[in-house]
């Protein structure tokens, strides 16, 4: 069973020049939390000295590879070389990540919000709702789901895609069949991952929660909070 991985979401309109601590902590703490399922065990400790600031780019930590790929709103790379960009204005962009080339795969595509890349299919969500599927090879594009609230997070799961909206719902969406809610009470994620055992991972950005969600029960428990990251209201 396949899994698509995607990376870590900046928040909207804002410019691609890195992460903010809050983005850094949120981000952290939600590998963490992976870490901690697969049964590693892990002791924490208050750091020695203050968090540095932004990584800067280009520099020796930072290597600029694609300075026309503008602000994405979400990436997702395909394990084979390549990322995929999705952007608010309706596109999805391939970057090659030897050469730094970059080239569209298609457009038009509705307010994106997140990408999934599976089996040669890119899965994107958007704001009015609508989850679609599109073929990486041609650019051609179906629905899968339309009508739901706002979509961010999306993971693809064997014959399954798992989306996050704005309601702090995970909604399965299975091939052929029909959209349902397999938990509540998330919060606002703006991405979404899995590990090797189906469970899933969501970070709260409102609170600093970092959230496992079993999807088959729906039951959610908390891995770690941090207040002291969450988005201000």
């Amino acid at each position: 069973m396949l899994r698509s991985r995607t990376a870590t979401r900046l928040p909207l309109d804002r410019p691609a020049r890195s992460l903010t601590r809050r983005g850094r902590a949120l981000g952290v703490a939600l590998a963490l939390g992976a870490l901690l399922a697969s049964g590693a065990t892990l002791t924490l400790a208050a750091p020695a000295v203050a968090a540095a600031g932004d990584v800067k780019c280009p520099s020796t930590d930072c290597a600029l590879i694609a300075p026309a790929a503008g602000s994405p709103v979400a990436i997702a790379p395909d394990n084979a070389g390549a990322v995929y960009l999705a952007y608010s204005g309706g596109d999805l962009l391939k970057l090659d990540l030897a050469t730094g080339a970059l080239t569209t795969v298609t457009t038009s595509l509705g307010n994106l919000r997140g990408v999934a890349v599976a089996d040669g299919n890119a899965y994107i969500t958007a704001f009015d709702g609508t989850l679609q599927q599109v073929t990486l090879a041609t650019g051609s594009r179906r629905t899968l789901a339309a009508g739901l609230p706002s979509l961010f997070g999306v993971a693809r799961v064997g014959t399954t895609t798992y989306v996050t909206d704005g309601n702090g719902e995970i909604v399965a969406v299975p091939d052929g069949g029909t959209p349902r809610v397999v938990a509540t009470g998330l919060g606002f994620s703006y991405g979404l991952a899995f590990d090797k055992a189906g469970l899933a991972y969501t970070a709260d950005m409102m609170t600093g929660r970092i959230l496992q969600t079993n999807v088959s029960t729906g039951t959610t428990r908390v891995l770690a909070s941090r207040p002291d990251v969450a988005m201000s209201r």
